[in-house]
C-alpha cells in the first residue's frame, strides 16, 4: 500500500511540475489556471482508471488461478466486482467533474463541450 501511495504522489508531483510557461512575443506568460486544472483532471482520471484496471486484471488472474477452490473463487469474484465498481466510480467522477468545470467556464480545449447557444442549426 505504501508503494502505491508513493508512486501516486510521485505521479501527481511530476504532473504539477511539468506545467511549463507559454512563450509569446519573447515574454513568458504563466499557464492559465484552467489549463492546469484540465491537465490535472485528465492525468488524475487516467491514473485512477489504470489503477482500477490493474486491480481488475489482478482479480481476474486470481480467479483463473483459484483452481476451483470455492473460497478463493468467491474472494476473486468479490474483487472483480469491487474493481468494476471502482472503474465505474472513476468514469462517473470524471464526467461529473467535467460538467461542473464546464458550468464554471473552464475551457477544455480541442474536443471540449461547446456552450449551447442560439446558433444550434447551420
Amino acid at each position: 500500500m505504501k508503494k502505491v501511495l508513493k508512486s501516486t504522489s510521485f505521479a501527481v508531483m511530476t504532473l504539477l511540475v511539468s506545467v511549463t510557461p507559454v512563450f509569446a512575443g519573447g515574454a513568458a506568460y504563466a499557464t492559465r489556471l484552467d489549463q492546469v486544472i484540465n491537465t490535472f483532471v485528465n492525468w488524475a482520471a487516467i491514473l485512477a482508471g489504470l489503477i482500477a484496471l490493474g486491480f481488475l486484471i489482478y482479480a481476474g488472474i486470481k480467479y483463473v488461478t483459484s483452481a476451483g477452490d470455492p473460497g478463493k473463487t468467491e474472494e476473486a469474484q468479490k474483487q472483480i466486482v469491487s474493481a468494476l465498481i471502482g472503474l465505474a466510480i472513476v468514469v462517473l467522477a470524471y464526467t461529473i467533474l467535467r460538467v461542473v468545470l464546464y458550468l464554471f467556464g473552464v475551457n477544455f480545449g480541442v474536443g471540449a463541450l461547446q456552450p449551447l447557444g442560439p446558433n444550434l442549426l447551420p
